[in-house]
Protein backbone atom coordinates (compact mmCIF):
# COMPACT_ATOMS: atom_id res chain seq x y z
CA UNK A 1 0.00 0.00 0.00
CA UNK A 2 1.76 3.57 -0.85
CA UNK A 3 2.86 5.83 2.10
CA UNK A 4 1.33 9.43 2.45
CA UNK A 5 4.79 10.79 0.65
CA UNK A 6 4.38 8.38 -2.83
CA UNK A 7 0.74 9.46 -2.89
CA UNK A 8 1.93 13.69 -2.87
CA UNK A 9 4.44 12.97 -5.01
CA UNK A 10 2.33 10.94 -7.93
CA UNK A 11 -0.26 13.60 -7.55
CA UNK A 12 2.00 16.20 -7.99
CA UNK A 13 3.45 14.43 -11.12
CA UNK A 14 0.20 14.44 -12.75
CA UNK A 15 -0.49 18.17 -11.58
CA UNK A 16 2.40 18.78 -13.69
CA UNK A 17 1.12 17.33 -16.62
CA UNK A 18 -1.94 19.07 -16.61
CA UNK A 19 -0.71 22.48 -16.58
CA UNK A 20 2.34 22.23 -17.81
CA UNK A 21 3.04 24.55 -20.64
CA UNK A 22 0.23 27.42 -19.55
CA UNK A 23 1.54 26.84 -15.58
CA UNK A 24 -1.19 26.30 -12.48
CA UNK A 25 -3.35 28.48 -11.83
CA UNK A 26 -2.21 28.86 -8.36
CA UNK A 27 1.03 29.51 -9.18
CA UNK A 28 4.26 29.69 -7.44
CA UNK A 29 4.89 33.24 -7.38
CA UNK A 30 0.93 34.17 -6.44
CA UNK A 31 1.42 32.09 -3.40
CA UNK A 32 4.20 34.53 -2.14
CA UNK A 33 3.21 37.20 -3.83
CA UNK A 34 1.25 38.44 -0.63
CA UNK A 35 4.60 37.76 1.25
CA UNK A 36 6.83 40.61 2.23
CA UNK A 37 10.55 40.09 1.58
CA UNK A 38 11.87 39.41 4.91
CA UNK A 39 9.27 36.27 5.03
CA UNK A 40 10.20 35.13 1.55
CA UNK A 41 13.66 34.90 2.37
CA UNK A 42 13.25 33.30 5.58
CA UNK A 43 11.09 30.68 3.80
CA UNK A 44 14.11 30.30 1.12
CA UNK A 45 16.73 29.75 4.05
CA UNK A 46 14.67 27.08 5.77
CA UNK A 47 14.03 25.37 2.21
CA UNK A 48 17.69 25.26 1.94
CA UNK A 49 18.32 23.68 5.11
CA UNK A 50 16.00 21.07 4.49
CA UNK A 51 17.69 20.38 1.12
CA UNK A 52 20.41 19.88 2.66
CA UNK A 53 19.11 16.66 4.61
CA UNK A 54 17.31 15.37 1.60
CA UNK A 55 20.73 15.48 -0.05
CA UNK A 56 22.28 13.33 2.62
CA UNK A 57 19.51 11.08 2.45
CA UNK A 58 19.76 10.49 -1.38
CA UNK A 59 23.83 9.96 -0.39
CA UNK A 60 22.99 7.33 2.06
CA UNK A 61 20.58 5.65 -0.27
CA UNK A 62 23.42 6.18 -3.19
CA UNK A 63 25.71 4.22 -0.78
CA UNK A 64 23.68 0.96 -1.36
CA UNK A 65 23.34 1.04 -5.37
CA UNK A 66 26.76 2.69 -6.67
CA UNK A 67 26.35 0.94 -9.50
CA UNK A 68 23.16 2.37 -11.46
CA UNK A 69 22.91 5.82 -9.66
CA UNK A 70 25.06 8.76 -9.80
CA UNK A 71 26.01 11.70 -7.70
CA UNK A 72 24.09 15.44 -8.44
CA UNK A 73 25.66 18.37 -6.88
CA UNK A 74 25.09 19.70 -3.75
CA UNK A 75 24.97 22.94 -4.49
CA UNK A 76 22.61 22.66 -7.56
CA UNK A 77 20.47 20.51 -5.38
CA UNK A 78 20.21 23.52 -2.49
CA UNK A 79 18.98 25.86 -5.51
CA UNK A 80 16.62 23.74 -7.71
CA UNK A 81 14.01 25.29 -5.40
CA UNK A 82 14.65 28.62 -6.44
CA UNK A 83 14.70 27.83 -9.68
CA UNK A 84 11.56 26.98 -9.42
CA UNK A 85 10.80 29.66 -8.13
CA UNK A 86 12.23 31.80 -10.38
CA UNK A 87 10.57 30.20 -13.33
CA UNK A 88 7.05 29.82 -11.87
CA UNK A 89 6.77 26.15 -12.13
CA UNK A 90 6.24 23.24 -10.82
CA UNK A 91 9.11 20.88 -8.79
CA UNK A 92 8.99 17.42 -11.18
CA UNK A 93 11.52 14.75 -12.52
CA UNK A 94 11.19 15.59 -16.07
CA UNK A 95 11.95 18.90 -14.68
CA UNK A 96 15.24 17.66 -12.64
CA UNK A 97 16.08 15.93 -16.28
CA UNK A 98 15.63 18.67 -18.27
CA UNK A 99 17.28 21.21 -15.88
CA UNK A 100 20.58 19.28 -15.64
CA UNK A 101 19.74 18.52 -12.29
CA UNK A 102 20.12 15.09 -12.00
CA UNK A 103 19.20 11.97 -14.30
CA UNK A 104 15.70 10.09 -14.67
CA UNK A 105 17.14 7.29 -11.75
CA UNK A 106 18.20 10.22 -9.31
CA UNK A 107 15.77 12.33 -9.92
CA UNK A 108 12.75 9.85 -9.03
CA UNK A 109 15.08 9.03 -6.10
CA UNK A 110 15.96 12.44 -5.10
CA UNK A 111 12.70 14.50 -5.66
CA UNK A 112 10.95 12.29 -2.77
CA UNK A 113 13.51 13.28 -0.42
CA UNK A 114 12.88 17.26 -1.47
CA UNK A 115 9.12 16.75 -0.82
CA UNK A 116 9.29 15.27 2.61
CA UNK A 117 11.77 17.46 3.45
CA UNK A 118 9.86 20.50 2.19
CA UNK A 119 6.72 19.72 3.38
CA UNK A 120 8.13 20.12 6.67
CA UNK A 121 8.22 23.85 6.07
CA UNK A 122 5.11 25.25 6.95
CA UNK A 123 4.73 28.08 3.47
CA UNK A 124 5.46 25.07 1.37
CA UNK A 125 3.19 22.87 3.02
CA UNK A 126 0.66 25.48 2.97
CA UNK A 127 1.12 26.37 -0.72
CA UNK A 128 1.36 22.81 -1.65
CA UNK A 129 -2.29 22.63 0.09
CA UNK A 130 -3.85 25.17 -1.34
CA UNK A 131 -2.60 23.63 -5.02
CA UNK A 132 -4.14 19.88 -4.04
CA UNK A 133 -7.54 21.23 -2.44
CA UNK A 134 -10.61 19.79 -4.01
CA UNK A 135 -12.53 23.35 -3.79
CA UNK A 136 -9.73 25.53 -4.90
CA UNK A 137 -11.57 26.48 -7.94
CA UNK A 138 -14.88 27.08 -6.13
CA UNK A 139 -12.33 29.48 -3.15
CA UNK A 140 -10.73 31.47 -6.34
CA UNK A 141 -14.24 31.71 -7.97
CA UNK A 142 -15.68 33.30 -4.67
CA UNK A 143 -12.73 36.15 -5.16
CA UNK A 144 -13.37 36.69 -9.11
CA UNK A 145 -15.66 40.12 -9.32
CA UNK A 146 -17.91 38.54 -12.43
CA UNK A 147 -19.24 35.51 -14.24
CA UNK A 148 -17.15 36.92 -17.06
CA UNK A 149 -13.74 36.34 -15.43
CA UNK A 150 -15.34 32.23 -14.24
CA UNK A 151 -15.94 31.89 -17.95
CA UNK A 152 -12.62 33.11 -18.67
CA UNK A 153 -10.69 31.02 -16.01
CA UNK A 154 -12.65 27.77 -17.02
CA UNK A 155 -11.35 28.45 -20.79
CA UNK A 156 -7.45 28.83 -19.61
CA UNK A 157 -7.91 25.18 -17.75
CA UNK A 158 -9.48 24.24 -20.80
CA UNK A 159 -6.43 26.06 -22.96
CA UNK A 160 -4.22 23.99 -20.93
CA UNK A 161 -5.54 20.37 -21.64
CA UNK A 162 -5.41 21.18 -25.30
CA UNK A 163 -2.00 22.21 -25.11
CA UNK A 164 -1.25 19.15 -23.09
CA UNK A 165 -2.74 17.24 -25.55
CA UNK A 166 -0.27 18.58 -28.56
CA UNK A 167 2.72 18.24 -26.69
CA UNK A 168 2.49 14.50 -25.84
CA UNK A 169 2.56 13.81 -29.48
CA UNK A 170 4.84 16.77 -30.64
CA UNK A 171 6.88 19.92 -29.16
CA UNK A 172 5.48 23.15 -29.69
CA UNK A 173 7.41 26.19 -30.44
CA UNK A 174 6.11 29.35 -29.18
CA UNK A 175 8.14 32.90 -28.71
CA UNK A 176 8.88 31.60 -25.21
CA UNK A 177 10.06 28.30 -26.04
CA UNK A 178 12.33 30.07 -28.30
CA UNK A 179 13.50 33.41 -25.90
CA UNK A 180 14.47 30.55 -23.52
CA UNK A 181 16.78 28.41 -26.23
CA UNK A 182 18.28 31.52 -27.49
CA UNK A 183 19.53 32.45 -24.09
CA UNK A 184 20.32 29.27 -23.02
CA UNK A 185 22.32 28.67 -25.99
CA UNK A 186 26.47 28.35 -25.09
CA UNK A 187 29.84 27.22 -26.69
CA UNK A 188 29.40 23.76 -26.24
CA UNK A 189 26.01 23.87 -28.38
CA UNK A 190 27.21 25.61 -31.14
CA UNK A 191 30.33 22.86 -31.43
CA UNK A 192 28.34 19.94 -31.07
CA UNK A 193 25.78 21.68 -34.09
CA UNK A 194 28.63 22.29 -36.17
CA UNK A 195 30.14 18.83 -35.77
CA UNK A 196 26.97 17.56 -36.88
CA UNK A 197 24.59 16.56 -33.98
CA UNK A 198 20.49 17.03 -35.06
CA UNK A 199 19.46 16.80 -31.67
CA UNK A 200 16.58 18.43 -31.62
CA UNK A 201 17.14 20.99 -28.97
CA UNK A 202 20.79 21.42 -29.74
CA UNK A 203 19.63 22.56 -32.94
CA UNK A 204 16.77 24.98 -31.61
CA UNK A 205 19.47 26.43 -29.05
CA UNK A 206 21.46 27.46 -31.62
CA UNK A 207 19.21 28.66 -34.31
CA UNK A 208 17.18 30.57 -31.88
CA UNK A 209 20.26 32.59 -31.04
CA UNK A 210 21.43 33.02 -34.70
CA UNK A 211 24.53 30.79 -34.66
CA UNK A 212 24.16 28.68 -37.48
CA UNK A 213 24.99 29.68 -40.88
CA UNK A 214 21.49 29.50 -42.76
CA UNK A 215 21.41 29.55 -47.03
CA UNK A 216 19.82 33.05 -46.69
CA UNK A 217 18.24 32.60 -50.59
CA UNK A 218 16.47 29.18 -49.65
CA UNK A 219 15.47 30.60 -46.46
CA UNK A 220 13.88 33.66 -47.83
CA UNK A 221 12.37 31.85 -50.56
CA UNK A 222 10.70 29.35 -48.30
CA UNK A 223 9.36 31.68 -45.61
CA UNK A 224 7.58 33.67 -49.11
CA UNK A 225 6.09 30.31 -50.05
CA UNK A 226 4.61 29.83 -46.17
CA UNK A 227 3.23 32.97 -46.34
CA UNK A 228 1.08 31.78 -49.17
CA UNK A 229 -0.48 29.10 -47.28
CA UNK A 230 0.36 26.28 -49.66
CA UNK A 231 2.46 22.84 -48.31
CA UNK A 232 6.00 23.12 -48.99
CA UNK A 233 8.40 20.75 -49.20
CA UNK A 234 11.90 20.91 -48.38
CA UNK A 235 13.82 18.41 -50.41
CA UNK A 236 17.52 17.47 -51.22
CA UNK A 237 19.78 14.51 -50.72
CA UNK A 238 21.23 13.18 -47.20
CA UNK A 239 23.19 15.80 -45.07
CA UNK A 240 22.12 18.88 -47.24
CA UNK A 241 20.66 20.84 -44.27
CA UNK A 242 16.93 20.39 -44.89
CA UNK A 243 16.23 20.17 -40.86
CA UNK A 244 18.48 22.80 -39.68
CA UNK A 245 16.00 25.16 -42.52
CA UNK A 246 13.01 23.93 -41.25
CA UNK A 247 14.06 24.31 -38.11
CA UNK A 248 15.05 28.23 -38.82
CA UNK A 249 11.63 28.29 -40.41
CA UNK A 250 9.58 27.10 -37.32
CA UNK A 251 12.09 29.86 -35.06
CA UNK A 252 11.36 32.79 -37.81
CA UNK A 253 7.48 31.76 -37.42
CA UNK A 254 7.81 31.68 -33.41
CA UNK A 255 9.81 35.00 -33.29
CA UNK A 256 6.93 36.54 -35.16
CA UNK A 257 4.44 35.79 -32.85
CA UNK A 258 2.82 32.27 -33.90
CA UNK A 259 3.06 28.79 -32.71
CA UNK A 260 4.96 26.42 -34.82
CA UNK A 261 4.36 22.41 -33.73
CA UNK A 262 7.50 19.90 -34.62
CA UNK A 263 7.03 16.37 -34.95
CA UNK A 264 9.83 14.32 -35.73
CA UNK A 265 8.55 10.94 -36.72
CA UNK A 266 11.97 9.57 -37.15
CA UNK A 267 11.96 5.72 -34.79
CA UNK A 268 8.41 7.08 -34.15
CA UNK A 269 6.13 4.42 -31.86
CA UNK A 270 3.31 4.68 -33.89
CA UNK A 271 0.58 7.34 -34.47
CA UNK A 272 -3.09 5.27 -34.65
CA UNK A 273 -5.68 6.98 -36.50
CA UNK A 274 -7.15 7.81 -33.26
CA UNK A 275 -3.96 9.95 -31.66
CA UNK A 276 -4.03 11.19 -34.86
CA UNK A 277 -7.42 12.50 -34.80
CA UNK A 278 -7.01 13.88 -31.55
CA UNK A 279 -3.78 15.74 -32.21
CA UNK A 280 -5.45 17.32 -35.36
CA UNK A 281 -8.56 18.68 -33.41
CA UNK A 282 -6.54 19.58 -30.30
CA UNK A 283 -4.20 21.56 -33.20
CA UNK A 284 -7.30 23.08 -34.71
CA UNK A 285 -9.16 24.19 -31.08
CA UNK A 286 -5.52 25.84 -29.66
CA UNK A 287 -5.10 28.28 -32.94
CA UNK A 288 -7.08 31.39 -33.07
CA UNK A 289 -9.67 32.25 -35.38
CA UNK A 290 -7.53 34.74 -37.96
CA UNK A 291 -4.13 32.74 -36.87
CA UNK A 292 -2.50 29.91 -38.30
CA UNK A 293 0.29 27.25 -36.89
CA UNK A 294 2.83 25.68 -38.86
CA UNK A 295 3.65 22.49 -38.28
CA UNK A 296 6.52 20.58 -38.97
CA UNK A 297 6.80 17.09 -40.12
CA UNK A 298 10.60 15.87 -39.76
CA UNK A 299 11.60 12.36 -41.70
CA UNK A 300 8.08 10.80 -42.51
CA UNK A 301 9.78 8.22 -44.40
CA UNK A 302 10.94 6.53 -41.71
CA UNK A 303 7.20 6.93 -39.60
CA UNK A 304 5.56 5.38 -42.54
CA UNK A 305 2.79 4.48 -40.40
CA UNK A 306 2.78 7.50 -38.01
CA UNK A 307 2.53 9.33 -41.69
CA UNK A 308 -0.23 7.46 -43.07
CA UNK A 309 -2.43 8.07 -39.48
CA UNK A 310 -1.69 11.69 -39.29
CA UNK A 311 -3.04 11.53 -43.92
CA UNK A 312 -5.40 9.61 -42.83
CA UNK A 313 -7.15 11.78 -40.37
CA UNK A 314 -6.16 15.42 -41.96
CA UNK A 315 -8.62 17.78 -42.49
CA UNK A 316 -9.20 20.12 -45.30
CA UNK A 317 -8.73 23.91 -43.30
CA UNK A 318 -6.62 27.32 -43.20
CA UNK A 319 -5.79 26.97 -39.49
CA UNK A 320 -2.57 24.77 -40.52
CA UNK A 321 0.32 25.36 -42.51
CA UNK A 322 1.94 22.19 -43.48
CA UNK A 323 6.03 21.77 -44.04
CA UNK A 324 8.15 18.59 -44.37
CA UNK A 325 11.87 17.90 -44.78
CA UNK A 326 12.55 14.73 -46.49
CA UNK A 327 15.63 13.03 -49.04
CA UNK A 328 14.64 13.26 -52.25
CA UNK A 329 14.45 9.29 -53.20
CA UNK A 330 12.17 8.84 -49.99
CA UNK A 331 9.70 11.80 -51.08
CA UNK A 332 9.66 10.01 -54.53
CA UNK A 333 8.74 6.58 -52.42
CA UNK A 334 6.30 8.49 -50.61
CA UNK A 335 4.16 9.68 -53.92
CA UNK A 336 3.99 6.22 -54.87
CA UNK A 337 0.96 6.09 -57.45
CA UNK A 338 0.27 2.77 -55.61
CA UNK A 339 -0.12 4.20 -52.03
CA UNK A 340 0.50 7.79 -52.35
CA UNK A 341 0.59 9.48 -48.57
CA UNK A 342 1.06 13.28 -50.15
CA UNK A 343 -2.52 12.97 -51.66
CA UNK A 344 -5.06 15.64 -50.55
CA UNK A 345 -3.26 17.40 -47.65
CA UNK A 346 -0.19 17.76 -50.03
CA UNK A 347 -1.59 18.81 -52.87
CA UNK A 348 -0.36 22.05 -54.48
CA UNK A 349 2.69 22.00 -53.22
CA UNK A 350 6.06 23.49 -53.43
CA UNK A 351 9.10 22.17 -53.53
CA UNK A 352 12.40 24.01 -51.71
CA UNK A 353 15.68 21.76 -52.74
CA UNK A 354 18.57 22.37 -51.41
CA UNK A 355 22.01 21.01 -53.91
CA UNK A 356 25.26 20.49 -53.48
CA UNK A 357 27.84 22.44 -55.21
CA UNK A 358 27.41 22.82 -58.99
CA UNK A 359 24.46 20.31 -59.08
CA UNK A 360 22.27 20.72 -62.25
CA UNK A 361 20.07 17.80 -62.20
CA UNK A 362 16.14 18.51 -61.76
CA UNK A 363 14.30 16.56 -59.53
CA UNK A 364 10.61 16.50 -60.17
CA UNK A 365 7.70 14.95 -58.50
CA UNK A 366 4.16 15.43 -59.44
CA UNK A 367 2.86 18.82 -60.69
CA UNK A 368 4.58 20.83 -57.88
CA UNK A 369 6.36 24.09 -58.39
CA UNK A 370 10.35 23.35 -57.67
CA UNK A 371 12.87 25.64 -56.28
CA UNK A 372 16.27 24.95 -56.51
CA UNK A 373 19.32 26.47 -54.18
CA UNK A 374 22.80 24.68 -55.08
CA UNK A 375 25.47 25.18 -52.19
CA UNK A 376 28.33 27.67 -52.69
CA UNK A 377 31.83 27.45 -51.64
CA UNK A 378 31.72 30.33 -49.32
CA UNK A 379 28.93 29.23 -47.04
CA UNK A 380 30.84 25.96 -46.44
CA UNK A 381 33.99 27.65 -45.70
CA UNK A 382 32.21 29.25 -43.25
CA UNK A 383 30.72 25.85 -41.32
CA UNK A 384 34.10 24.53 -42.02
CA UNK A 385 35.55 27.76 -39.91
CA UNK A 386 33.15 27.27 -37.61
CA UNK A 387 33.79 23.43 -37.51
CA UNK A 388 37.68 24.13 -36.51
CA UNK A 389 37.64 27.36 -34.82
CA UNK A 390 37.32 25.23 -31.61
CA UNK A 391 39.83 22.74 -32.09
CA UNK A 392 42.33 25.37 -32.87
CA UNK A 393 40.77 26.99 -29.55
CA UNK A 394 42.00 23.93 -27.56
CA UNK A 395 45.20 23.75 -28.85
CA UNK A 396 44.34 20.50 -31.19
CA UNK A 397 45.25 21.70 -34.58
CA UNK A 398 47.38 25.01 -35.45
CA UNK A 399 45.47 28.30 -37.64
CA UNK A 400 47.87 27.48 -40.37
CA UNK A 401 46.71 23.88 -40.44
CA UNK A 402 43.18 24.78 -40.57
CA UNK A 403 43.24 26.98 -43.46
CA UNK A 404 45.72 24.90 -45.24
CA UNK A 405 43.08 22.13 -44.25
CA UNK A 406 39.86 23.69 -45.12
CA UNK A 407 41.31 24.98 -48.89
CA UNK A 408 42.19 21.32 -49.54
CA UNK A 409 39.21 19.77 -48.44
CA UNK A 410 37.12 22.69 -50.40
CA UNK A 411 38.85 21.77 -53.50
CA UNK A 412 38.69 18.14 -53.37
CA UNK A 413 35.04 17.45 -52.36
CA UNK A 414 33.61 20.39 -53.77
CA UNK A 415 31.10 17.85 -55.88
CA UNK A 416 27.84 17.82 -56.70
CA UNK A 417 27.38 14.68 -54.18
CA UNK A 418 29.30 15.59 -51.33
CA UNK A 419 26.95 16.76 -48.82
CA UNK A 420 28.25 18.98 -46.05
CA UNK A 421 28.50 16.42 -43.69
CA UNK A 422 30.29 14.18 -45.62
CA UNK A 423 32.65 17.53 -46.01
CA UNK A 424 32.67 17.92 -42.28
CA UNK A 425 33.46 14.76 -41.39
CA UNK A 426 36.16 13.48 -44.25
CA UNK A 427 37.58 17.41 -43.18
CA UNK A 428 37.63 15.85 -39.12
CA UNK A 429 39.69 12.84 -40.28
CA UNK A 430 42.26 15.15 -41.90
CA UNK A 431 42.41 17.23 -39.19
CA UNK A 432 42.83 14.18 -36.69
CA UNK A 433 46.24 12.75 -39.29
CA UNK A 434 48.10 15.67 -38.74
CA UNK A 435 47.12 16.78 -34.96
CA UNK A 436 49.34 16.72 -31.86
CA UNK A 437 46.72 15.35 -30.48
CA UNK A 438 44.95 12.94 -32.40
CA UNK A 439 42.41 10.78 -29.69
CA UNK A 440 41.14 14.80 -29.36
CA UNK A 441 39.51 14.31 -32.74
CA UNK A 442 37.15 11.58 -32.53
CA UNK A 443 34.70 10.40 -35.44
CA UNK A 444 31.36 8.97 -34.10
CA UNK A 445 32.43 5.03 -33.88
CA UNK A 446 35.45 5.81 -31.62
CA UNK A 447 33.96 8.08 -29.60
CA UNK A 448 30.88 5.31 -29.00
CA UNK A 449 33.95 2.89 -29.01
CA UNK A 450 35.41 4.42 -26.16
CA UNK A 451 32.82 5.06 -23.72
CA UNK A 452 31.87 1.54 -23.74
CA UNK A 453 35.60 0.64 -23.03
CA UNK A 454 35.50 3.27 -20.91
CA UNK A 455 32.16 2.13 -18.78
CA UNK A 456 32.57 -1.78 -19.36
CA UNK A 457 36.55 -2.58 -19.86
CA UNK A 458 37.59 -3.64 -23.23
CA UNK A 459 34.87 -5.30 -24.72
CA UNK A 460 35.17 -5.62 -28.80
CA UNK A 461 36.65 -3.12 -31.50
CA UNK A 462 35.33 0.39 -32.03
CA UNK A 463 33.92 -0.66 -35.46
CA UNK A 464 32.16 -3.78 -34.34
CA UNK A 465 30.21 -1.62 -31.78
CA UNK A 466 29.01 1.25 -33.69
CA UNK A 467 29.34 -0.96 -37.12
CA UNK A 468 26.01 -3.08 -36.22
CA UNK A 469 24.25 0.06 -35.49
CA UNK A 470 24.90 2.17 -38.68
CA UNK A 471 24.24 -1.03 -40.52
CA UNK A 472 20.80 -1.36 -39.00
CA UNK A 473 20.16 1.83 -39.17
CA UNK A 474 21.16 2.09 -43.40
CA UNK A 475 18.59 -0.60 -43.52
CA UNK A 476 16.15 1.31 -41.51
CA UNK A 477 15.64 -1.64 -38.78
CA UNK A 478 15.59 -0.37 -35.52
CA UNK A 479 18.20 -2.28 -32.80
CA UNK A 480 17.29 -2.71 -29.45
CA UNK A 481 19.22 -2.07 -26.04
CA UNK A 482 18.34 -5.35 -24.84
CA UNK A 483 19.84 -6.95 -27.74
CA UNK A 484 22.42 -4.94 -28.02
CA UNK A 485 23.50 -5.41 -24.59
CA UNK A 486 23.23 -9.10 -25.17
CA UNK A 487 25.42 -9.23 -27.91
CA UNK A 488 28.19 -7.40 -26.24
CA UNK A 489 27.60 -9.18 -22.93
CA UNK A 490 26.84 -5.48 -21.30
CA UNK A 491 24.95 -4.50 -18.67
CA UNK A 492 21.92 -3.11 -19.63
CA UNK A 493 20.70 -1.12 -16.80
CA UNK A 494 23.93 0.06 -16.23
CA UNK A 495 24.26 1.91 -20.15
CA UNK A 496 21.04 2.57 -19.86
CA UNK A 497 21.62 4.81 -17.08
CA UNK A 498 25.23 5.84 -18.32
CA UNK A 499 23.70 7.27 -21.31
CA UNK A 500 21.23 9.31 -19.60
CA UNK A 501 23.19 10.77 -17.07
CA UNK A 502 25.94 12.15 -19.79
CA UNK A 503 22.74 13.43 -21.85
CA UNK A 504 21.74 15.73 -18.50
CA UNK A 505 24.94 17.26 -18.67
CA UNK A 506 24.51 18.03 -22.26
CA UNK A 507 27.37 16.22 -23.53
CA UNK A 508 25.91 15.11 -27.32
CA UNK A 509 26.40 11.21 -27.46
CA UNK A 510 27.41 9.64 -31.41
CA UNK A 511 24.47 6.92 -30.34
CA UNK A 512 20.95 8.06 -29.27
CA UNK A 513 18.95 6.15 -27.20
CA UNK A 514 15.17 6.53 -27.76
CA UNK A 515 13.42 5.47 -24.18
CA UNK A 516 10.11 4.76 -25.09
CA UNK A 517 11.26 2.51 -28.13
CA UNK A 518 14.29 1.34 -25.74
CA UNK A 519 16.19 1.43 -29.16
CA UNK A 520 19.62 2.72 -30.50
CA UNK A 521 20.41 4.97 -33.32
CA UNK A 522 23.18 7.01 -34.99
CA UNK A 523 23.02 10.81 -33.79
CA UNK A 524 22.68 10.97 -37.94
CA UNK A 525 21.54 8.89 -40.54
CA UNK A 526 24.26 10.07 -43.41
CA UNK A 527 26.84 8.92 -40.76
CA UNK A 528 26.16 5.93 -40.61
CA UNK A 529 26.20 5.61 -44.22
CA UNK A 530 29.76 7.24 -44.04
CA UNK A 531 30.98 4.88 -41.23
CA UNK A 532 31.15 2.00 -44.54
CA UNK A 533 33.40 4.72 -46.77
CA UNK A 534 36.06 5.70 -43.79
CA UNK A 535 36.73 2.09 -42.36
CA UNK A 536 38.12 1.19 -45.81
CA UNK A 537 40.27 4.06 -45.33
CA UNK A 538 41.37 3.14 -41.74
Amino acid sequence: MPNILDTVVSGFSELNKGVGFVGSLITIFDFFRSRNQDHIQETLNAIRERSKVAYKLYCECREYRKEDLGLPLEKDILRYWESCLERNILPSVEDMVISGIASVEEARILLPCLMEQWMSVPEFSSWLHDIRSEDWIETMAGTLKNSLAILELLSQMREGMVVQEISSMATIIDPGYVNRARHSCNDLDVKNFFTVNNDFHTMLRVVSADEDIPNKEAERMLMELLKKGSPVLIAGNGGQGKTSLMMRAAVKWAFSGGMAVWMSLTNSNGFTEQMADRFFESLLEAVPDGQRVLLCIDNPFEGRGSFSSLKSRWRSNNKIQLLMAERENRLTLLADTDRDLLLQWFDDSSLVILQGIGQNRKYRLKNYTSFYFQEDKERRRAILGKCASYLVKEGVISGKDQLNITNKMLNRYGKPNVSLVELVYRTLFEFKKISSKPESIKLDWEEWGGMIRQEFGNVDTDLQLYGVIAALKVFHTPLSLPLFCRYFELKERRLKNCLSQRSVSRHIEPVFYEEESQTLRPKHDVIAELFFCFIRIK
